[in-house]
């Protein structure tokens, strides 16, 4: 009897808050592309699993969480975002702007995003978009 109470009172305070907060979010936040979508804030808070392709798509809009991969390490980086492009193997347009404003920093780009990653002793020490330098 006792146990049953337990259960039960286990499912009343944990798990069906945690339910109707998780359809409450997916109800108003149903677009996978939206920076507060359930999935994307599950992946970017807790590491729960998801697309990282999309996850990184996201992740370009969501500029006050961009200060979280400050002083990051590569390999941190690489277990997030699965990998990082060199500027040799990045866009065109992406090399062009490092030829022309970054030459000689230790540049990397999150996946094939745009989002731009500048190291110094091997930590993250700016995030920026580039967009069209």
């Amino acid at each position: 009897m006792l146990r049953r109470i337990g259960i039960a009172a286990i499912a009343l305070v944990v798990v069906i808050p945690a339910l109707v907060l998780g359809v409450w979010g997916l109800l108003l936040y149903p677009d996978p592309n939206d920076p507060k979508n359930m999935r994307y804030v599950l992946w970017r808070d807790l590491g729960v699993p998801m697309d990282l392709d999309r996850a990184t798509y996201v992740f370009g809009s969501d500029g006050p969480h961009q200060y979280r991969l400050l002083g990051m390490t590569k390999d941190e980086l690489r277990e997030r975002f699965g990998y990082l492009t060199p500027v040799e193997k990045a866009s065109s347009e992406l090399q062009y702007c490092y030829r022309t404003y970054r030459k000689g920093k230790d540049i990397l780009y999150v996946r094939r995003s745009d989002i731009e990653l500048m190291f110094e002793h091997d930590r993250v020490v700016e995030v920026t978009i580039s967009k069209g330098c």
